[in-house]
């Protein structure tokens, strides 16, 4: 493979191209079915994981009317006295139970019980995860967040070196793979072995997914077509999870798997009409592959090819073009140093922002999630409301992002969490009504932060950085579910780590370089060449929307210098 780096301007094409046109919109909308089947089996347990209530039964007691509706506890007192009239009577086992009144309590066995609904409406009944299998049951979503850390540590290699869409095809195969097989698995261990690897290739299309919906558009779309629009076909595509489930809560939790792998008819999109992502194909160098796709675009979108390939090889301006240019006119007209040039510029060191955002990120937002223990009531209606709750934050987004620089809108998103610093114990309504609050910044934090991380990447080590990010995401994950239990124990922690870690996270996004408006970096020597940009958006440069600094105008000077003497 030959690494010519730099051989075009690819934002330059793509604007001649149409900033909008069919062919980018059909590949963009590829990406976008992609991200709503994600969701689909990221959150599937919720519906297919629940609670069936059941009664553990003796030998020759099988209409036992001891029933536990929690099933968890049977409430029936078993004293000395009548133990030997029910027999062997199975509990599951409670620490307060056993010591009290003399109670005589054995451990329930898993599997001589009787469940209230049909046995194959959950897994977990199927399964028998109840009593001391019970634990069982939560480590399945362990396993798959599991399957997203590998997947964000071992893919990215071969998106980064061999393309975005090879690994793309051949994970969303693999993907389909281990989902049919979850929904067929005859027991907990097939299950459990192909929800890991199910949570391998998820992740592996979700990120490399996110990198080329991020890399077809140019700096001025990405703000409201991938960090608006995309979340809200995320959202879109969750809460589409809540009528499928309902229409089927009467059949086996496997139609429902089943249903709901009907959305990868992405797939024979991509064998059909997926391209390979141009950012890459520029930035390794692969000139004849850039024309035949360049060419194909242009017929989709009526363009004159010619047109297209001249913008394509304009001098890449990934540097500020108003910076360059008055680079050489400080040389003519002998500019006060102050002005910044090319040798101003300094390396941001955004790597461990990266990281312990999108760490804080899915910490807060899961953890939010878990301890919002106010909704009672249907599970249905708890989770689409759970849902809904990120359309305003994608609207704020839309409204907010392409005004502000990325960097300031981060910082908005964080600081919208430090309200939950003070929730009290007691306050069960303030408590809802601030994890609600905060459950919108958050949303709006991820949509930003997605949007962000693969803009301060090079194409070259893009999606193995986004790896990186992701790992440290799942690692929040992981942690999220220990939110509650700390709560019980430290009733502020949650809240002040919670608020601590967005508030110092939100100055910190204020200080990295900006992003907005910005042609993606295809190398690193591009990111060492930003430099600190003044923070408006009144006076833009044309060549790729950078910003200009208004004191003293490139046009003005030059016209000064035609005049000297």
């Amino acid at each position: 493979m030959v690494l010519r780096k730099d051989i075009g301007n690819v934002d330059s094409a793509l604007e001649e191209l149409g900033s909008l046109g069919k062919y980018t919109l059909i590949q963009f909308s590829m990406q976008i079915l992609a991200q709503v089947s994600v969701g689909h089996h990221m959150l599937s347990i919720v519906f297919t994981g629940q609670k069936n209530p059941f009664r553990c039964l003796a030998p020759g007691n099988q209409n036992s009317s001891a029933f536990d509706q929690t099933g968890s506890l049977i409430s029936t007192n078993l004293t000395a006295n009548n133990f030997s009239e029910i027999s062997y009577g199975y509990v599951c086992q409670s620490a307060s139970e056993i010591h009290s009144l003399n109670n005589i309590s054995t451990s329930c066995n898993a599997y001589s019980v009787q469940y209230q609904l049909p046995k194959d409406r959950y897994f977990v009944s199927e399964f028998d995860l109840i009593c001391e299998r019970e634990y069982l049951a939560g480590l399945t979503q362990t396993l798959l967040t599991l399957g997203h850390a590998i997947g964000s540590l071992a893919v990215p290699y071969f998106a980064d070196n061999y393309g975005r869409k090879p690994v793309l095809l051949v994970c969303s195969h693999l993907w389909l793979a281990s989902a049919l097989a979850q929904a067929f698995s005859v027991n907990y261990t097939m299950f459990a072995i192909f929800k890991t690897l199910g949570g391998i290739f998820l992740q592996s299309v979700a990120q490399t997914s996110i990198t080329v919906m991020v890399e077809i558009l140019t700096g001025r779309q990405r703000g409201y077509m991938f960090g608006c629009l995309a979340y809200i076909f995320w959202t879109v595509g969750i809460i589409l999870m809540v009528p499928v489930a309902y229409a089927l809560q009467e059949h086996s939790w496997r139609m429902l798997e089943l249903a709901y792998c009907s959305y990868f008819i992405f797939i024979l999109l991509y064998i059909f009409f997926m391209d390979e992502s141009l950012r890459w194909l520029a930035a390794n160098g692969l000139k004849e592959r850039v024309v035949w796709v360049l060419k194909k675009a242009s017929r989709w979108n009526g363009s004159n090819f010619d047109q297209v390939i001249s913008a394509f090889y304009k001098v890449n301006c990934i540097s500020p073009p108003c910076v360059t240019e008055l680079c050489r006119v400080r040389t003519a007209v002998n500019l006060p140093s102050s002005i910044p040039g090319e040798g101003d510029c300094v390396i941001w060191d955004n790597d461990h922002f990266q990281l312990l955002s999108r760490f804080f990120n899915s910490l807060t937002y899961y953890g939010l999630f878990l301890m919002s223990s106010s909704l009672s009531g249907s599970v249905y209606l708890n989770y689409f409301l759970n849902s809904a709750v990120e359309f305003p934050s994608a609207i704020f987004i839309y409204f907010y992002i392409d005004r502000n620089p990325s960097s300031a809108t981060t910082m908005n998103c964080f600081l919208r969490i430090c309200n939950i610093l003070f929730v009290k114990g007691p306050q069960n309504m303030v408590i809802t009504v601030l994890a609600i609050i905060g459950k919108f910044g958050i949303s709006g934090s991820f949509a930003t932060i997605y949007t962000m991380t693969p803009e301060l990447l090079p194409t070259t080590i893009r999606n193995t950085g986004l790896g990186l990010a992701n790992m440290s995401a799942c690692v929040g994950g992981m942690l999220a579910p220990f939110a509650e239990l700390l709560m019980s124990k430290v009733v502020y922690g949650p809240g002040l780590i919670f608020g601590s870690g967005s508030l110092v996270l939100g100055i910190w996004a204020f200080f990295l370089p900006e992003t907005a408006n910005r042609q993606l970096p295809q190398s690193l020597r591009d990111i060492r060449n930003w430099s600190r940009e003044p923070k408006t958006t009144n006076d833009m440069c044309t060549c790729c929307s950078t910003y200009r600094k208004k004191e003293t105008p490139v046009a003005t000077l030059t016209e000064r210098k035609k005049h000297s003497p």
